[in-house]
Order: C-alpha cells, then sequence, then structure tokens
C-alpha cells in the first residue's frame, strides 16, 4: 500500500509524495528500540516488548490499522472497557484519542505519528486481549501457591491477534474474549448497577449508638431506613416518624444474608459497620472478585468440588450443576487456607494424624512444656523416621522452642483425633485436606475461620458417598460399616475428582442477588492496589498463555 493511500484510510488529505517504505523504516526503527525494552511513545509505555516486534517482523513492519472502522470499533471498545472493571487507560486510551484528533485536524500529519499511532493500536490490543483472557493481574505476584493454568486455549497469541486483524468489526471478536459465565456476568450487572447507584443517591451512614432492634424508633432507626432503601434492601416508603417495624427488621435480615452475617434482625456492631461501607468500596469489591473470575473461570472442568474459602462453603459440581454443598471451616488469619488447584484421589477412614512441623513448633512444643502430660491425653505418639517410637522423657523440649523438631508426631484414630473419622487427600505441598472434625459446634457459627489451614467439612460422609459414585443406601451402608470397624482404611475414587480451593468476595445468591463477604485474609486491598496500578510489561503473561 502507498502512503498516500495509508494516509487516505486515517482521514487524513494529501501529503507530498513520500516513499511507503518510508513508514515502514519508521516502525522497523521503533520496533527494534521497542524490543530492547522500555520504550516510549509520547507519554505511553509500550508493553508487548516481544510480541509487538515478533508481529511486525512477520508482516515486513507493514502497518496493521489502515482500516478506519476497526481503528474506532476498538477505541470504542476501549471506552466501555470500565464496565469489566478494567481501566481504558491500561491500553493507552488517552494517547490514542489524542493521536487520532491530531491527525484527523492536521492536513499534514508527521509520518512518525502515522507510525506510532499503529503501534500503540497494537500494543493496546495485545495487553487488552491478554488481560481479558487471563486477567490483568497475575495471581502468582501475591499468591505464590496458585497453580491454576493460564492458557486458554491459544496457543499462539500471534496467530490471535491476527485474527483480530482481518475484520472490520473488531467488536464481535474482542466480546467473544470475554468471561461469559453467569457468575462473571451477574457481577458485571451488579457493577453498572451499583456505580449507578452510586450516582443518584447518597447512601448515607448510619451513625454510632446503641444497638438497634426491633420496637426502636429515632433519628438512627430513620438513618438506617434509608441506607437499607439506598442499596435497594428495603423496598417501603420511608415513614415521616421513623419506628423499627417488621418490615425494616425483615429488610436488615435481607441484608445480614446478604453480607455473610448472622441474620436475627438486629443491628449491632458488625452489622452497623457493613451498613457504613461506602458504596465505592463495594464497587472495588465487585471489581476485585471480577477480576479473580478471569484467573481461573477458563480453566473450569465438567465435573469438581470447589471450596468457597470466605463463604465457609463447598459444593460438588457435576455437569454445570451444583448436587451437593455444606459448611466449612477454614483457617485463621494467621494460618490461612491457600488457594490452588488439586485433585482428590483417596479418601481415609479412620485416620491417624501426622502433625504438620508448623502445628508441632507453634502449639504442641509450647503445650508440653506447660503439661508435659499432653501428650498423653491427646493421644499423640513420638516416632523417628523409621517408624520407631520414642520416649517422650528423653526429649528435650526446650531446645525445641526454637531449633527444628526431628521427630514426627502421630495422633491416633478416635474421639480427640482433630481430623475426626474420615479425610480426604489431594496432592498439595502445603498438608492441607478435607476432613471430618469433632468441633462440629463451631459449624453454627456465621463466620469459619477456626483450622490451622485445612478443609473441616460439616457433612463429610455424604461428600464420601458422592465421591465413592455410591450415595445409595447400600452405598452408605458399606462406608458406615468401614467406618465403625475403627481400623485405618484407605479407600480409592472411582474417578479423581478435580478440587478448587478459591477465595472470592462477592458472589452471586441463588437468587441473583450479589452477597459480599467479609475479607477475613485481607488480599482484597492488595489486589485492588495491583488492579489500579499503571501496568507494566506484558512478556511473562503472554509466554504463559
Amino acid at each position: 500500500m502507498t502512503l498516500a493511500g495509508f494516509l487516505l484510510l486515517f482521514q487524513a488529505t494529501a501529503v507530498s509524495p513520500v516513499c511507503s517504505a518510508e513508514i515502514h523504516e519508521i516502525i522497523r526503527s521503533e520496533v527494534e528500540q521497542i524490543r530492547a525494552g522500555g520504550y516510549l511513545i509520547g507519554n505511553a509505555w509500550v508493553a508487548s516488548t516481544s510480541l509487538l516486534p515478533r508481529f511486525y517482523e512477520a508482516r515486513g513492519f507493514e502497518p496493521a490499522w489502515q482500516d478506519a472502522r476497526r481503528r474506532d470499533n476498538f477505541i470504542k471498545f476501549l471506552s466501555e472497557i470500565g464496565n469489566e472493571g478494567l481501566n481504558p487507560q491500561d491500553y493507552h486510551f488517552t494517547s490514542l484519542v489524542a493521536l487520532r484528533e491530531e491527525i484527523r485536524l492536521n492536513p499534514h500529519p508527521e509520518v512518525r505519528k502515522l507510525a506510532h499511532w499503529d503501534l500503540l493500536l497494537t500494543d493496546s490490543l495485545m495487553v487488552l486481549v491478554n488481560h481479558l483472557l487471563v486477567g490483568k493481574v497475575d495471581p502468582l505476584t501475591l499468591h505464590p501457591e496458585w497453580n491454576f493454568s493460564r492458557r486458554n486455549g491459544y496457543e499462539d497469541p500471534l496467530a490471535l491477534i491476527r485474527e483480530g486483524m482481518e475484520t472490520a468489526d473488531i467488536g464481535p471478536f474482542l466480546h467473544r474474549l470475554l468471561p461469559t459465565h453467569p457468575l462473571y456476568l451477574r457481577l458485571k450487572e451488579a457493577l453498572a448497577e451499583y456505580r449507578a447507584r452510586a450516582a443518584e443517591v447518597n447512601w448515607g451512614r448510619v451513625a454510632e449508638g446503641e444497638t438497634l432492634r426491633g420496637g426502636m424508633s429515632g433519628k438512627r432507626v430513620g438513618q438506617l431506613a434509608q441506607r437499607l432503601a439506598a442499596s435497594g434492601d428495603f423496598a417501603g416508603p420511608l415513614p415521616e416518624k421513623p419506628f423499627f417495624d417488621h418490615e425494616l427488621t425483615a429488610a436488615v435480615k435481607g441484608f445480614q444474608r446478604r453480607h455473610g452475617l448472622q441474620a436475627d434482625g438486629v443491628v449491632g456492631p458488625r452489622t452497623l459497620a457493613e451498613l457504613n461501607v461506602p458504596d465505592e468500596e463495594r464497587i472495588d469489591q465487585l471489581r476485585v472478585n471480577m477480576e479473580r473470575m478471569r484467573w481461573f473461570l477458563h480453566d473450569l472442568p465438567e465435573d469438581f468440588l470447589i471450596v468457597d474459602i470466605a463463604g465457609f462453603r463447598a459444593c460438588l459440581i457435576q455437569g454445570g450443576k451444583m448436587i451437593w454443598s455444606a459448611k466449612v471451616q477454614v483457617g485463621r488469619p494467621f494460618r490461612e487456607t491457600p488457594s490452588f488447584r488439586s485433585q482428590i484421589d483417596y479418601l481415609v477412614v479412620n485416620p491417624d494424624w501426622t502433625l504438620p512441623p508448623t502445628i508441632v513448633a507453634e502449639d504442641v512444643v509450647p503445650a508440653v512444656l506447660a503439661d508435659s502430660a499432653y501428650l498423653e491425653k491427646n493421644s499423640i505418639s513420638i516416632l523417628d523416621y523409621q517408624g520407631r517410637r520414642i520416649d517422650p522423657a528423653r526429649v528435650d523440649w526446650r531446645r525445641y522452642r526454637q531449633a527444628k523438631f526431628p521427630y514426627l508426631l502421630r495422633q491416633e484414630p478416635g474421639p480427640q483425633n482433630p481430623l475426626g473419622r474420615i479425610k480426604f487427600i489431594f496432592p498439595n505441598p502445603h498438608a492441607v485436606f478435607l476432613h471430618d472434625t469433632p468441633s462440629r459446634y463451631l459449624f453454627g457459627k456465621s463466620e469459619r475461620a477456626f483450622s490451622s489451614g485445612c478443609i473441616r467439612i460439616e457433612r463429610p460422609f455424604e461428600l464420601a458417598a458422592f465421591l465413592l459414585e455410591s450415595p445409595s443406601a447400600a452405598g452408605m451402608r458399606r462406608l458406615r460399616e468401614a467406618l465403625d470397624s475403627g481400623k485405618t482404611k484407605t479407600i480409592f475414587l472411582p474417578r479423581p475428582m478435580p478440587i478448587m480451593l478459591l477465595y472470592w468476595t462477592a458472589q452471586v445468591g441463588p437468587d441473583g442477588e450479589i452477597i459480599f463477604k467479609r475479607d477475613i485474609y485481607g488480599r482484597d486491598s492488595l489486589l485492588l492496589q495491583a488492579l489500579d496500578r499503571k501496568f507494566a510489561l506484558i512478556n511473562g503473561a503472554w509466554l504463559s498463555f
């Protein structure tokens, strides 16, 4: 294509005759500098320092954005990317719009400006495609234990970019890359709803004070009604004389259910704190969880068990439908349950328990120093690594307040064993598994972060029956016989079951309502900072496509 033709396609007027090779040479020169890294075009840093050079070299440094319709459709898509919780500025939006206007208004635009616009458009597309497919933030930078695939079935990113360039209307190509899972789409709807609501009405605050409950009246009751009406939890008319009636109690209960609180209709400190979370924070909470979904929704198997860490629940999915669900207890904030993926290979009935080194160092050694009979009371034996028993009296426990404990501690099966009567094993380097628990009363709590990192299950025998593909009465009877034998027994699953331990703080309820959960591990703020940070190089992300 001649440069004159190129300029016409950029909607510019004729310029002095210049060989089309000039713009090719400018692009070639710029590409060589981009490959060296840290290259600035105007005020925009080029991020695709590896993929972009390969793209232009493969096409002989010919401009890629000659089609005006494709350019305009792409910039329009960028202008709406905030709907996905992303920032248009990560994709050079302001620079692209400014360059477009400068070229349109100048009858003799500089050839270098045209080359820069082409390069920025391409870099913007490459970064955007990467973010749509696997998220902006690399989860490994926040969670070293993360082991989900960052592949999307697109083995050749250059081929994918070329596909987008082959159509004038690039919008449908980009929309195809967006997550389509119903959970993501509902969070996206909620993001728009919360932004619109925040723009229309001030949510307000409920002033600090005594616990509010049914039958009360006064200014703070009026603030409560206004706050619940602003968030859509209270649909009734606001009374002239505020009174905490049955309708307001029902609204409080609904709000509490949507925020993982005990639904008692009473506004105590925890409920008041959730009521007074600013709408901007809820909007950010939705954005953060949409990003989390971009991390893993592309990698869902047909059947899997998922542990919702912040929601304290496990769900078994078969054929895309939930067939079983139960409460769980997860790790305490200082012993977090990690987020990773594995598969359950087998279960053990009447298990013994080899205590992890962290629990030995932080719990058992101090307990023995405080009570020399601690091991005997809890049926815990000391073994060397050849399986020989060690007399606790021969161990200098004071020595191991700081030093590594050189033996194994094993708790025998029985009513005191914290694993209960069954455990589910899936390979991982974190010594984390699912298991029964004698601490069943804790399932009555609304927040259940009580373990040392493992996941305690409310109804483990039902789960075992499903995983063994024998949920019938006969299958349950055989499982019960194995349990009643009192003997430790390993039972392999007919088919390994994928398991995903995931953390998110906003989800969709059964009726489509948005449920917000407390960020028990403080992960939201770190992810939000990374999501809002100016985007850097993407070489690593592209390599893991």
